[in-house]
Order: structure tokens, then sequence, then C-alpha cells
């Protein structure tokens, strides 16, 4: 049987490692099949594309899903190959739209953060949920007016404008530039951010310090219990202040040297 997709299958047997060379090839071979770039991918186009990878791999375990598929191929039709420059297909999937992406590329440069696919999808998250507020905030506002108004036109105007303002179905939607956060405001969000991965970071380093205990305690000299429970203690009053600072009560963690304070 004739391939159906096979720009799609050589560029999965080359394991290439741009995935813009994958989803151009999908969308040629799309094409190739009659689809038109806005349509839905049907779910049988899907499935025959996986199916011939499989067969030419061997093996049904590979990572070409029906959704990933279904991803590349929207994010190389939204993104020209003049406007990748050498950002990877998974970031500019992130932002979903050029336009999108230069404004995250601007913005994390006033917030002195990389560029890279967790600050992206952070931002446009920040982005996403304050045009998600001002949207249901307009939409109440059009609800308003259309149970003040008085005359036929009036209500046409105002249902009109109830039904733009619906909340947007979440993915790949344009978001507004006028709805991104003030840099202020995601200067502090972002903070915020870093603090709490950096405390997960602490704990981490905390249970991977009880593992070393636990497999060296019964060696320990007595002096060296005294230096590690005194570099203890330290560390247990800065987490208390932390925890002070963070919740605004004097709550105290019980010391190693007994009871809390």
């Amino acid at each position: 049987m004739k391939s159906a997709f096979p720009r799609t299958v050589d560029a999965a047997r080359k394991r290439e490692r741009s995935l813009w060379s994958l989803g151009d090839s999908f969308v040629a071979d799309l094409k190739a099949q009659g689809w038109k770039p806005g349509e839905d991918i049907q779910a049988k186009l899907l499935t025959r594309c996986r199916e011939e990878i499989s067969a030419d791999q061997g093996s049904e375990e590979h990572d070409y899903t029906s959704d990933f598929l279904r991803r590349v191929a929207h994010t190389a039709i939204a993104f020209k190959p003049s406007e990748r420059q050498d950002y990877s297909l998974t970031l500019c999937r992130a932002a979903s739209t050029p336009d999108n992406l230069a404004n995250v590329v601007r913005e994390l440069k006033k917030l002195r953060k990389p560029l890279t696919t967790v600050n992206v999808t952070w931002l446009m998250s920040e982005w996403r949920e304050n045009a998600a507020e001002e949207r249901h905030r307009v939409h109440e506002d059009a609800k308003q007016k259309r149970s003040r108004a008085t005359t036929a036109q009036e209500r046409e105007d105002a249902d009109r404008e109830v039904e733009r303002t619906r909340p947007a179905p979440r993915g790949r939607q344009e978001v507004p530039p006028e709805h991104m956060p003030e840099t202020s405001v995601l200067e502090r969000r972002a903070a915020i951010l870093d603090l709490d991965l950096k405390i997960k970071d602490v704990s981490k380093q905390l249970r991977d310090m009880l593992e070393v205990i636990q497999e060296y305690r019964d060696s320990f000299e007595e002096k060296t219990i005294t230096r590690l429970t005194e570099s203890t203690t330290r560390m247990v009053q800065d987490a208390n202040q932390v925890l002070e600072a963070v919740s605004g009560k004097r709550t105290r963690f019980k010391t190693i040297t007994g009871g809390a304070a």
C-alpha cells in the first residue's frame, strides 16, 4: 500500500532533532491528502500517520502521538520559516503565535529572565489569566447593560457585546497585547515563583542530607555529631525566620535539641 505520509515517516526515521522538519513534513503530507490549514486534522489521518511510523520503525512504542502530531503541525503553520529564527518548535508552541512570541521576548528582557520554554509558558499563563479576568469583567458589564436596555436597538447592541466577550477557548488563541500584566506585577510574581522553586530545592537538599545521615550515622564520631548538630541548629533557626516571614506568625519548627521554642 502506498504511503500517505512519506515525508513524515522519513523525518521520523531520521530522528532529526529539529521538530520543525517533522512539522513541515507532516503539513506537506496532510496537504497532499486534501487537508487545508485552519481545518481540524481528522482522527483517521492522525491514526494513519502513526500507523505508518510504527510500521516503518517496527514498533508501536514511539513519541508520535496524535496530540503531538497535531501540535507540531499547528505550530509549523503558525510560524513561517522566516519567523522561527533559532527558536525551537517547543518554545514557539508555548507562545502560540509570532506576535505573542515577540511580546514575550520583549517582556522577558524587561524582567531580565532568559528566553526558555519554561519562562515563555509561565509568562503566557500570566498573560492569559490577566486577559481572562479582563474579559470576564467586560462580559459582566455587558450583561448589566443588556438588563438595563429599554429599546430593541440597545438590547441588540448589548447582545452582540455579550457574545463578543464570552470566555475565549483555552489553547492557541491570540492574546491582545494590552492584556499583558504590568512589568512591576510580573516582577513580583516572578520573584515569588523563584522563591517557591528555591524553597522546594532546599527541601530536596534536606531529603538528600537525610539519606546520607542514615547511611553513615553509625560511623559518626562525637566531634562530627557536635559539628553537624551546630550547623543543623543554625539551619533550623534560619528556616524559622523564613517561615515567620511567609506566614506572619511566630510558628516554630522543633529543633534537634528538643521541644518547640
